[in-house]
């Protein structure tokens, strides 16, 4: 896991996410962290190093739709704690699916949830790392 040196406050860092970010309800994900803003900068650096990518290709390639489904959930639950609402909607689609083994679909959408992470953790890496 990576952690980031910066020296921007939280506060700062939050609202140049508002801006950057704006998919992001913030304000949900504070509410998770009962309002501290370091922590959920610390929470959301954790949820954009998380290994969900290699994790899923891997058990998709392996027709392994439980294992999917368990971590597709576990990543749901992660973006609805940082307020990525919409990504967090997608992953319970995909975790539906998962549990009817649903590899084409899965495939389509697998590809739009990864393009919507990785957008999110550039943004956010480009904002702690300056």
């Amino acid at each position: 896991m990576e952690n980031y040196i910066t020296s921007d406050s939280a506060d700062e860092i939050i609202e140049a996410l508002r801006g950057r970010l704006p998919e992001i309800n913030i304000e949900k994900g504070l509410a998770t962290c009962m309002g501290d803003e370091d922590f959920y900068v610390e929470l959301f650096t954790d949820f954009i190093n998380l290994k969900i990518k290699d994790m899923l290709t891997k058990f998709l390639e392996e027709n392994d739709y439980n294992n999917y489904c368990i971590r597709i959930h576990g990543f749901k639950n992660n973006a609805y704690s940082v307020g990525a609402t919409a990504l967090g909607d997608l992953a319970y689609e995909m975790e539906k699916m998962s549990r009817e083994s649903l590899p084409e679909e899965i495939k389509e959408l697998q590809a739009s949830l990864f393009a919507q992470y990785d957008r999110i953790c550039v943004c956010f890496r480009e904002l702690i790392q300056g």
